[in-house]
C-alpha cells in the first residue's frame, strides 16, 4: 500500500479549488499555481502557495493547482529535452482545465517551466517568485537537474509579467556576491518599456504581503477586476451586434451542470497558438449552418443584387452572425466565422462572470437596466448641483 501511495505521488496532478461561496464576486480568469516536485525538493504547490490559494478563493478567484512529475523525463540527457517534457505534461493537464488563459504564479526553479510554457502558450499574466536570474546560472547551480547548458528565453510576452523577490533571496544573492545590477530578463524588459531603471520588487514576508500585493497588481495593472471585465464584455457584445452590416445574437446554453464545458467547445480546435498568442476558436464545421442572401443598406448594386451576405448559425447554441462587409462572398464567409468565434467565447466568459451554470446567456437587458440607473443618478446629481449653485 505504501508503494502505491508513493507511485501516486510521482504522477503529475491538477486540482481545482473553487471560489468560496461567501466571496463578494466571481472572477472569470483562474489563477494557476505551479510546482515541479523534482525542482522544489518534493514540495507541492498547495503547500508552497497555501496563503495565496486561501486568499484568492476568498476573493472569488478559482485556483488551478498543478504538480508536475512527468514520466517521460526519465532518460532525458539534455536540459532542453527535460524542460520540453515538463511543458508537454503541463499542456496536457491544462487542455480542458479552463477555456481562458490563466494567471500563472510560480517560483524558484519551476520558473523555468513557466517561461518555457509562456513561450508558446497564452497567459493572462505571469508572476515569478525568486526565479533563477538566467539559464546559465540555473544550469551551474543545479547540474543534477539541468545537466547541460540551454539557451536563454527570448519570447516577447503579450501579457503583463512581474518578477518578485523575497528578502531571503536578496540576502542570498549578496552573500554569493552576485552584482546588484544583475537582473532577470523580464526585469530588463520592464526597464526598457519604462525607459528608466526600476527598483526590484521585494517582499519581507511572502505569505503576509504577497496575496494582497498580487491581487492589487492583477486588478490595477492587468484588468482582472470583475466590474471592468463585465463592462467590457457587455460593450464588446453590444459592438458586435451593432457593427455596420453585421449582427451577432447569443442564445442557448453555454455551460453544463457542475461548470462542465459544452461538447461543442471541447471538440473545437481552440488551443492553437502563435508567438505566445491564442488564435480565434476554430469551430467544427458540422456545428455550423450558413445561408447566402442579398445584402441590404449602403453599397450599391454589388451588395443589393448579389447574394454576398453570409448568415451563420451555430447549431449547438443557436448563436447567429450576419456578415456583409465585403463584396466577395468568400471573404464574408471567413469574417462570419471569425465573428462567431469571438461571440461564442464572449458567451462562455460572460456566463462565468454572471455565475451562470447551465442557464441562458443574458440578451443585454441587464446592461440596459444598469445604464438606465446610471443615467438616472447622473441627472439627480446634476439637478442637485444646479440647486446648490442657485442657492
Amino acid at each position: 500500500a505504501s508503494w502505491l501511495r508513493q507511485q501516486a505521488r510521482l504522477k503529475s496532478t491538477l486540482s481545482t479549488i473553487k471560489p468560496s461561496p461567501d466571496a463578494p464576486r466571481q472572477v472569470p480568469t483562474p489563477i494557476m499555481f505551479l510546482a515541479a516536485q523534482a525542482f522544489q525538493d518534493g514540495a507541492q504547490a498547495k503547500d508552497l502557495y497555501s496563503a495565496f490559494i486561501q486568499h484568492f478563493s476568498a476573493q472569488g478567484y478559482e485556483s488551478i493547482v498543478i504538480d508536475l512529475d512527468p514520466d517521460d523525463v526519465k532518460g532525458k540527457t539534455t536540459s532542453k529535452d527535460i524542460l520540453d517534457a515538463y511543458e508537454r505534461d503541463m499542456s496536457s493537464l491544462l487542455r480542458t482545465a479552463s477555456p481562458f488563459p490563466p494567471v500563472l504564479f510560480t517560483g524558484y526553479l519551476s520558473s523555468l517551466i513557466a517561461e518555457q510554457y509562456a513561450s508558446s502558450h497564452p497567459l493572462s499574466s505571469l508572476l515569478l517568485l525568486d526565479p533563477p536570474l538566467s539559464s546559465s546560472r540555473a544550469h551551474k547551480a543545479h547540474q543534477a537537474l539541468l545537466p547541460t547548458p540551454f539557451e536563454e528565453y527570448n519570447f516577447e510576452p503579450r501579457f503583463p509579467c512581474r518578477v518578485i523577490w523575497s528578502s531571503k533571496e536578496i540576502a542570498r544573492q549578496k552573500t554569493e556576491s552576485i552584482p546588484w545590477y544583475e537582473a532577470h530578463r523580464i526585469e530588463h524588459a520592464e526597464e526598457e518599456k519604462a525607459g528608466e531603471a526600476l527598483d526590484k520588487i521585494v517582499w519581507e514576508d511572502v505569505d503576509k504581503e504577497g496575496p494582497e500585493e498580487v491581487q492589487k497588481w492583477l486588478e490595477e495593472e492587468c484588468g482582472e477586476d470583475e466590474a471592468e471585465q463585465t463592462s467590457s464584455l457587455a460593450s464588446s457584445r453590444s459592438a458586435s451586434r451593432s457593427a455596420s452590416g453585421s449582427q451577432g445574437t447569443l442564445s442557448g446554453r453555454f455551460l453544463l451542470p457542475d461548470n462542465q464545458l459544452p461538447e461543442w467547445f471541447t471538440s473545437s480546435t481552440h488551443y492553437k497558438f502563435t508567438n505566445s498568442r491564442k488564435l480565434p476558436l476554430e469551430l467544427d464545421e458540422s456545428h455550423l449552418r450558413e445561408t447566402f442572401n442579398r445584402g441590404g443598406g449602403k453599397g450599391g448594386q454589388a451588395i443589393n443584387k448579389n447574394k454576398s451576405r453570409c448568415d451563420l448559425l451555430h447549431l449547438p447554441t443557436g448563436a447567429i452572425v450576419r456578415c456583409q462587409e465585403e463584396r466577395a462572398l468568400e471573404r464574408n464567409r471567413i469574417l462570419a466565422r471569425r465573428r462567431m468565434s469571438v461571440l461564442l467565447e464572449e458567451g462562455l466568459r460572460a456566463s462565468q462572470v454572471a455565475g451562470v451554470r447551465g442557464g441562458d446567456i443574458d440578451d443585454g437587458t441587464a446592461e440596459k437596466e444598469r445604464k438606465k440607473k446610471l443615467n438616472k443618478k447622473k441627472k439627480q446629481k446634476k439637478r442637485m448641483n444646479e440647486k446648490l449653485e442657485a442657492e
